[in-house]
């Protein structure tokens, strides 16, 4: 076997690159290496060695690949659970054969915060803030809720339902057995606070209302009829938080003033549709825009309350527009419409 040389002299050599089988690279001086012959012993070991060193290259770039993500790694994020009824939940597709689909505003608020924090949105279509506490959302939210994380939940629209398993009275404090304000402390705030969990409470959404005025229902103030006492729901909520020094994100004046803007007219595009007929309209439940739109509002205003450790995570983004999200649902099947 010849001997090969490698020659380093950048501007000029031409010539082979590698030693052949059985030979060693052996740098002489900066000018050239020469190819050495080794002894079968030496090949043996650098062929064991070599089986070591795939293992050692395969480890280095797992730590590599590490590094790369160190700066994601270092950030420990924060959980912001979200709990509440339909105005917030994700809807199952055998329930949401819509032609403008139902989106609660909880499955759009991940849109609005960086790495920093994570959404985990629990809210259960039905549910009031006493008829939750029989769901598995609830177990799940009460065995991994923990320090550092912020709760902030959605009750209202069927807590005054007339009904034995979900009505709450909106009136009296946190302190008055049967009321509101009492099955939100109970069964929410107090666990939140024996873990050093962050509260953000939310008053509900509007009803969406078809003409220029407002009926008192479409806001939440009910009126006592069937033996069930009436009240202002929102109201209990805000007094809730003056009570107990926890903000107040006011989404029922939010989201009034923002359909009084954009007109009734026009708070249909805001809504679901159950055909491709306004008259369809559902005016309880969001699409996707009006849900972007509201989780867009919502966030806004969490950064105004200058909560720490979550505030300073909202990140600036445009307001969401009807063109990319007023979109009809692309498995809408006219079939199974009742």
């Amino acid at each position: 076997m010849i001997n090969l040389y490698i020659f380093y002299h950048i501007e000029n050599w031409k010539g082979l690159t590698c030693c052949d089988i059985g030979y060693e690279c052996q740098k002489i001086d900066h000018w050239y290496s020469e190819c050495m012959k080794v002894s079968n012993d030496i090949i043996r070991d650098n062929e064991e060695s070599d089986d070591d060193n795939d293992a050692i290259e395969i480890n280095t770039n797992e730590v590599s690949i590490e590094n790369k993500d160190s700066d994601d790694e270092s950030i420990n994020p924060s959980v912001l659970w979200v709990i509440g009824d339909s105005t917030l939940c994700e809807f199952e597709e055998i329930y949401n054969n819509y032609y403008y689909k139902k989106y609660g505003y909880g499955t759009q608020l991940y849109h609005y915060f960086d790495k920093n924090i994570i959404v985990k949105n629990l809210a259960i279509s039905g549910t009031s803030s006493k008829s939750f506490i029989l769901e598995q959302s609830y177990h799940e939210l009460i065995k991994n809720m923990k320090a550092g994380d912020y709760l902030t939940f959605g009750f209202g629209h069927n807590d005054e339902k007339r009904e034995e398993e979900r009505y709450t009275n909106p009136n009296g404090d946190y302190k008055t057995m049967g009321s509101f304000a009492n099955s939100i402390y109970e069964n929410y705030i107090k666990i939140a606070m024996e873990r050093n969990v962050s509260i953000i409470l939310t008053t509900p959404i509007v009803r969406r209302t078809d003409k220029s005025t407002w009926s008192s229902d479409k806001l939440h103030i009910t009126k006592t009829k069937d033996g069930y006492e009436g009240g202002d729901y929102p109201q209990a909520i805000r007094d809730l938080g003056k009570t107990l020094n926890i903000p107040v994100i006011d989404m029922t004046v939010k989201t009034k003033e923002l359909y009084d803007t954009f007109g009734y007219n026009n708070t249909l595009y805001l809504h679901a549709w159950k055909i491709n007929d306004s008259s369809s309209v559902d005016n309880t439940h969001l699409n996707l825009w009006g849900s972007k739109y509201v989780a867009y509002l919502f966030t806004r205003d969490i950064k105004q309350a200058s909560i720490d450790g979550l505030s300073e995570y909202v990140i600036d983004a445009p307001i969401p527009t009807k063109e990319e999200n007023f979109i009809k649902n692309p498995t809408y099947n006219v079939t199974l419409i009742n």
